[in-house]
């Protein structure tokens, strides 16, 4: 391949890189919740969604059975029209586990029930089969749990927030589960939270198959106030604000399209850079050899070899010319 070519295709190829790497589009948010509470399996009437702690427990311990769940509903109000999920994550800060054990993450789609008045009797059901699991060993640490496939599943079917319910494999003794914070937590960066990365594009649809848990009951909507509050992708904003009806949230731009003008330019100079290689790079090997029998001019004598049969040359002294001892042409 002609030295030009290959110039041409190296700054081409370079050009291509920078526009796909510029056009990098995916973004992120991170919502907290606008509701959390938990539901406790032997006090099926107590509302627990003041608490600044939620619970997830599934015991046996003599001749009783207990459980507790916890629910944490977020808005997605503001992710735009076609939004395609990349991944979302939620974490959760321990403040205690009993013991090692998994812990398990579930999509409900019902997005009614109230902080301050679900309890075990009225609490939604959730999907059976867990979208994300974790295995928790040691209090006070953040844990991530996979909530991808929950998100995805809340968008598909046109829901505006979604719910997930944190629960815990079986225990034998009192008390084995998880304790973390709230959103009624004094602590704000103990929250839990939904960092979700995603991009734009067409819409998708979804099929699944769900197996429901939970009680039957009706459904109770929520009269608390909550301020949603969303920014466009085109700045980093953070937001903390200590009103209870509030949440935080982070926007993070990541990158934005290119416009069709740009990827134009960047053709167009790669064409450019590829022509003027082409006519201003001389390589030496390109050059045009003489035809046979005319010695070549002084200035192109750059090899140490016959262009003829390619004998070494070799120097006739002060005459500033050479010889091919092979041929017996003469040079200079």
């Amino acid at each position: 391949m002609k030295a030009p070519t290959i110039i041409y295709l190296i700054v081409l190829c370079s050009i291509l890189c920078l526009a796909s790497v510029y056009g990098y589009t995916s973004k992120e948010v991170t919502l907290y919740p606008i509701a959390d509470s938990y539901v406790d399996s032997l006090n099926p009437d107590n509302n627990y969604g003041g608490s600044s702690s939620l619970f997830a427990e599934y015991g046996v311990a003599d001749d009783f059975q207990y459980i507790r769940n916890a629910y944490i509903m977020f808005d997605l109000a503001g992710l735009p029209q076609g939004t395609i999920v990349e991944s979302a994550t939620l974490t959760v800060y321990v403040f205690y586990v009993s013991s090692t054990m998994k812990v398990y993450l579930h999509f409900c789609q019902d997005g009614s029930w109230g902080e301050l008045e679900i309890n075990w009797r009225n609490a939604p059901r959730y999907v059976d089969k867990p979208v994300g699991t974790v295995l928790m060993a040691k209090s006070m640490e953040f844990y991530p749990i996979d909530a991808t496939e929950a998100v995805r599943q809340a968008l598909s079917k046109g829901l505006s927030r979604v719910t997930l319910v944190v629960t815990t494999e079986l225990k034998t003794g009192l008390f084995e589960g998880i304790q973390f914070d709230s959103r009624e937590s004094a602590i704000g960066e103990y929250w839990p939270k939904l960092r979700i990365v995603y991009s734009v594009g067409a819409s998708t649809t979804r099929t699944a198959t769900e197996t429901m848990s939970g009680t039957v009951g009706t459904p109770v909507s929520t009269a608390t106030l909550v301020r949603t509050m969303w920014a466009t992708a085109t700045e980093t904003v953070t937001k903390m604000e200590t009103l209870r009806e509030s949440f935080y949230f982070t926007v993070t731009r990541r990158a934005e399209a290119p416009s069709p003008s740009f990827m134009a330019a960047a053709f167009a100079a790669g064409a450019a850079v590829g022509v003027l290689a082409t006519h201003l790079i001389k390589p030496k090997h390109l050059k045009t050899k003489p035809p046979l029998g005319e010695a070549p001019e002084a200035s192109e004598l750059g090899v140490m070899h016959c262009p003829h049969c390619g004998g070494e040359l070799r120097s006739l002294g002060a005459t500033g010319k050479s010889i091919c001892p092979r041929c017996g042409r003469i040079y200079g």
